[in-house]
C-alpha cells in the first residue's frame, strides 16, 4: 500500500483495525428443569483491512512498471479485464448484531429411558456502516466485495434435537438448519457472455438454506468400554452448485468461500471409547 504503484492509483497508509463489542445476557428457568440462557451482542469493527482499491487495463500495467515488474511485450494488446492490481486498504466499517438462544429439557419415560432435548439458536446481521474511498475518490469496494463482507455467511443457524438413554444404549439425533448465504459470482466465458471477468456486472448467487442430520447410535459394553456407531451429514447434504459460466475454467462445481456446507457431504464413523 505504500508502493509506488499503489501511491499513484489511491492507497493509502494502512490504520489498525478497531472493535468496540457490547453483550448482555440472561439465564433463566422458565418452569421446573426448562435451562434456558440468551445472550445479545453488537461488534462495531472500524477500518476493517481487506483487498480494496482494484485497477484494472493500462492503469494497472502502469502500478506494475511503476513496481519494477516487467510485463510482455504483448500486454498492450490485452483485453483490459485481463490484468488487474489491488491493495491491502482500510475499506468499511461494519456492525454485526446477533442474538443466541440455548435452551435445554428432560423427559423421564419411567422404566423405559430419558430424553435430554436440546435447542440451540443463532441469529445476526452485518452491514456497512462506512464504505471508504482512495485518495482520487473512487469507492474500494465493489458489488462482490460488499457481499463478501455482509452476506457471505449464514444469518441463521438452528439446532434441534435430543439424546435418547435407555439402560446401555443411547441414541442422539440433531437436526441442523443453516440460513441462506448470497455472494455475487464473477463471470468466465460461456457463448454470448458479454459480463466475462467483469468488474462490475456480477451474477447474484443465492446458496438457498440447508438442513443436516447427524445421528449417533452408542452401546456400553461394560463400564469401561462404549462403541458408537454414528454419521454427520447422514443424508449426504451439498452446497448449491454454481452456474457453469460462473465457475473459474469451468471446474469447481462449488462456491466455497460463501457456502454452509463442506464440499464432501456425509461423514460416517465408528468409535471406540475407553475409559479407566
Amino acid at each position: 500500500m505504500n508502493s509506488a504503484g499503489a501511491l499513484a492509483n489511491g492507497a493509502s497508509a494502512l490504520k489498525s483495525e478497531r472493535s468496540t463489542n457490547v453483550s448482555g445476557g440472561i439465564v433463566m428457568e422458565p418452569f421446573k428443569k426448562l435451562h434456558v440462557t440468551v445472550d445479545v451482542y453488537q461488534i462495531n469493527l472500524r477500518d476493517q483491512i481487506m483487498p480494496g482499491g482494484q485497477v484494472y487495463g493500462a492503469q494497472a500495467a502502469s502500478a506494475l512498471v511503476m513496481n519494477g515488474f516487467t510485463l510482455p511485450d504483448s500486454y498492450p494488446t490485452w483485453s483490459a479485464s485481463s490484468l488487474s492490481t489491488h491493495w491491502f486498504a482500510n475499506v468499511a466499517s461494519t456492525r454485526t448484531q446477533g442474538l443466541d438462544l440455548t435452551a435445554t429439557y428432560p423427559t423421564r419415560l419411567g422404566d423405559i429411558g430419558r430424553i435430554d432435548w436440546d435447542v440451540a439458536i443463532n441469529l445476526n446481521r452485518t452491514r456497512l456502516s462506512h464504505q471508504a474511498t482512495d485518495t482520487n475518490g473512487n469507492p474500494l469496494l465493489n458489488a462482490q466485495s460488499i457481499a463478501y463482507i455482509t452476506t457471505a455467511y449464514p444469518r441463521s443457524k438452528m439446532i434441534f434435537g435430543g439424546r435418547f438413554t435407555s439402560g446401555k444404549w443411547a441414541v442422539a439425533v440433531h437436526e441442523i438448519r443453516y440460513g441462506q448465504v448470497t455472494s455475487q459470482l464473477s463471470y468466465y466465458g460461456g457463448a454470448g457472455n458479454t459480463s466475462s471477468l467483469s468488474s462490475t456486472n456480477y451474477r447474484e448467487f443465492h446458496n438457498t438454506p440447508k438442513f443436516i442430520t447427524n445421528l449417533e447410535v452408542t452401546y456400553r459394553v461394560n463400564p469401561h468400554l462404549a462403541v458408537t456407531l454414528g454419521g454427520n451429514n447422514l443424508f449426504d447434504a451439498r452446497p448449491s452448485r454454481v452456474p457453469d459460466n460462473n465457475r473459474y475454467l469451468g471446474a469447481p462445481q462449488y462456491y466455497m468461500s460463501t457456502s454452509q456446507l463442506g464440499m464432501n457431504g456425509g461423514f460416517y464413523y465408528l468409535r471406540g471409547d475407553i475409559s479407566f
